[in-house]
């Protein structure tokens, strides 16, 4: 054990100032630097009722985090008391295990008391550290505490020729304070010693070896013949409790519930999303998907969804959900198909024809489809539908001057996909807020010149062009602006027809009140 060095460096200190007052050692000389050391103590209480007589057994160690070496040391035989000191400054771990000695190899060490770490922990991972990095630690207090144990058989039922090595199969504890496995020894018999008094969840399984798994037809399980933990038996250990017969037959698991799949589907036709609904599998399975068109399976399709494509067109779409779990038969379910509507072979785009001018008839002029179907018709301004537009036929108002009218045609078949197709758009021109009619100025005479006089356009037009006529007949050549009669307009009705043009607008003719040329 360590020799308690502080009043040892006390020591050293003190003759080392002697020495220099009696001139023995040179005060140019520096002195040995001091080593810092730092201490822990505290009392180990014994379970309740146990004899004075285990202490003798009892130690604590100290285990340095921060690379410094650790120490232990004995705790008083009478009471428990303890000091452990020259240790390094730093944090330490404390453990207050049970050892022989040379004095206790004659002894048995107490059953039933375990190793414990401080402040109560179970494992040393979970034990809180001492920081002995500035100052001495005190009341590092422990209460040992009584153990239990618990013990069972394992039973394999396979039809493997292989059996596993006792080391193979396994038994793990669950508790709120900590997990414990065991390997199990001779034939498959295992025991716990020790274990923290806690109510535990208790599994059985089979480990791997360096070829792989052993026993694909044996299946892990917990207590009490439980495949999840949600259902297993726990099984609590109390203080000097030895519990007994927590046995596991371990063998090819049977599934309670293997649900056929449904498909959830809002919409069918390309472009949609299929999902697929597994139900629930008892006990719970490792799940794998694949879809299916007309019975073959369709490559890349392995998620819980499925988005229709163009080739799903006509064909009975099913999913394949194939359940797995260690120890179990696999088991593959399909769903009921949902059959996908057949695309129309033939689905023209529409077209209008008419005059795109207010109180003109526009007709949606359809195409062949094929095969036959019943067609409904829907008319739109600028993208926006227009109120009770829904046949044919559509009157132009003067609501629509200035926009673009377009028509959508919707073929539906009984067991066919209902398929639209919207027409190119056809404008409707605005008119001109003011359009004149023409005046003729000059006199009506052979010789002298007649010009057109337009009035004021709203708005203005882009360009003007003129007509002149003799009794309503299209004078030939006679198209600018002025025009001087000739011998043969002796006696006739001379007229001027305007016509103002401007993008976006409807083109507009106005014609002139006629006079008589002499």
């Amino acid at each position: 054990m360590p020799i308690a060095s502080s009043r040892r460096t006390r020591l050293v200190a003190l003759a080392a100032a002697l020495l220099l007052a009696l001139g023995l050692a040179s005060a140019a000389e520096p002195a040995r630097a001091e080593t810092v050391t730092r201490s822990i103590s505290g009392t180990v209480s014994l379970p309740q009722g146990a004899p004075l007589d285990y202490y003798v057994f009892v130690f604590v160690r100290a285990t340095g985090l921060d690379g410094q070496p650790g120490g232990f040391v004995a705790v008083s035989p009478t009471d428990g008391t303890y000091t452990l000191d020259g240790l390094e400054p730093g944090r330490y771990r404390i453990s207050f295990p049970l050892y022989l000695t040379t004095e206790t190899q004659s002894l048995t060490i107490p059953p039933l008391v375990r190793t414990s770490y401080w402040p109560g922990a179970v494992t040393q991972g979970t034990s809180t550290p001492v920081d002995l990095t500035t100052a001495d630690a005190t009341s590092i207090d422990q209460t040992m505490e009584w153990t239990g144990t618990l013990s069972g058989d394992v039973t394999i039922i396979s039809e493997s020729v292989a059996k596993p090595s006792p080391g193979l199969v396994t038994v793990w504890l669950a508790g709120a304070r900590g997990t414990h496995f065991t390997a199990t020894p001779g034939a498959y018999g295992y025991t716990f010693t020790n274990l923290p008094p806690d109510t535990y969840d208790v599994s059985f399984g089979i480990a791997e070896d360096e070829q792989g798994s052993l026993l694909p037809d044996v299946a892990p399980e917990w207590f009490d013949d439980a495949y999840s933990y949600l259902d297993a038996t726990p099984v609590t250990v109390a203080p000097r409790a030895a519990v007994t017969g927590i046995d596991a037959v371990l063998e090819k698991g049977v599934w309670s519930a293997t649900p056929r799949p449904t498909i959830a589907a809002p919409t069918v036709k390309p472009g949609a999303t299929l999902t697929a609904r597994s139900g629930t599998w008892a006990p719970s399975a490792l799940l794998a998907y694949r879809w299916n068109r007309d019975g073959v399976a369709i490559d890349g399709a392995n998620a819980a969804t499925y988005v229709l494509a163009t080739a799903d067109l006509g064909a009975a779409v099913t999913v394949t959900v194939t359940g797995a779990r260690e120890g179990f038969d696999t088991v593959a379910r399909t769903s009921a198909a949902v059959a996908v509507p057949a695309g129309f072979a033939s689905a023209p785009t529409p077209t209008i024809s008419g005059r795109a001018k207010a109180g003109e008839t526009l007709t949606a002029v359809p195409g062949t489809w094929s095969p036959r179907a019943a067609l409904t018709f829907r008319w739109f301004r600028d993208g926006i539908r227009i109120a009770g537009a829904t046949t044919r036929h559509y009157t132009v108002t003067k609501d629509d001057r200035g926009h673009t009218l377009t028509a959508k045609v919707t073929a539906q078949r009984s067991g066919d996909l209902k398929t639209s197709r919207t027409s190119a758009g056809k404008a409707v021109p605005k008119v001109f807020s003011a359009a004149p009619t023409p005046t003729i100025a000059g006199t009506p005479a052979v010789g002298s010149t007649l010009r057109a006089r337009t009035g004021t356009w709203t708005p203005t037009p882009t360009s003007l062009a003129y007509r002149w006529y003799r009794d309503g007949v299209a004078i030939s050549g006679a198209t600018a602006r002025t025009y001087s009669p000739v011998a043969k307009d002796r006696g006739a009705r001379i007229t001027v027809k305007v016509t103002a043009r401007k993008p976006g607008f409807l083109a507009t003719s106005r014609t002139s009140a006629a006079v008589r040329a002499r």
